[in-house]
């Protein structure tokens, strides 16, 4: 299973553009992808993606970074290196929407199959099998990252995001509600509560 975040200057893919993309493989989570690239000309920049990845709209097109294209091929490249290519993201179709819309338009080849795993459906399927009510705003499920962090027994104190940081922080995430154990020594000392712990 690949573990895909991206940070982006908006959220529609056809006006917005790709920042960055981090990615851990699961079953070998030392096998780890990031690269950011320049924001094209035509991507709008939305004010809340300035605050979110802590990067002014200059460094966003900054020349001296990687194309979109050529952040891509690479990311397909270290695809090709992971045996299990199952896509997992928190919020999947926003991360899948993004990458298969600008692999489509610089006639890259696709990597991932159709199927794809998303922590927030585990996540809230766990809290509503254990009796919690998972959080609503405006009728629809609030559970955003954030909240399945915390849930999971980790505190996030950060301002900003970073791509290769949330990856990981969602591998974190997935090994706490599958296994009910930590994963990554950074976060050893925030303890797994007992309710992911198996019975």
């Amino acid at each position: 299973m690949i573990v895909v975040d991206l940070e982006t200057s908006g959220a529609y893919p056809d006006q917005h553009g790709i920042l960055s993309i981090g990615a851990v493989e699961f079953e070998n989570p030392e096998n780890v992808f990031y690269e950011e690239c320049r924001l094209e000309d035509h991507h709008r920049v939305e004010a809340i993606s300035i605050e979110v990845v802590g990067m002014s709209e200059g460094q966003m097109r900054d020349a001296k970074k990687k194309t979109i294209k050529e952040a891509l091929q690479d990311f397909l490249d270290w695809v090709q290196t992971v045996k299990e290519k199952t896509f997992a993201a928190h919020n999947t179709p926003f991360d899948w929407k993004f990458l298969e819309h600008f692999f489509r338009h610089h006639d890259l080849s696709w990597p991932f199959h159709f199927r794809s795993v998303d922590l927030h459906t585990v996540a809230f399927t766990h809290m509503r099998a254990h009796g919690v009510k998972p959080p609503i705003y405006n009728d629809v499920s609030a559970l955003g990252l954030g909240k399945v962090l915390a849930y999971c027994g980790i505190q996030d104190p950060r301002d900003t995001h970073n791509a290769l940081e949330d990856a990981r922080l969602e591998t974190e995430c997935f090994y706490r509600l599958l296994y009910g154990k930590g994963l990554f020594k950074e976060y050893a000392e925030q303890e797994v509560p007992e309710y992911l712990k198996p019975r």
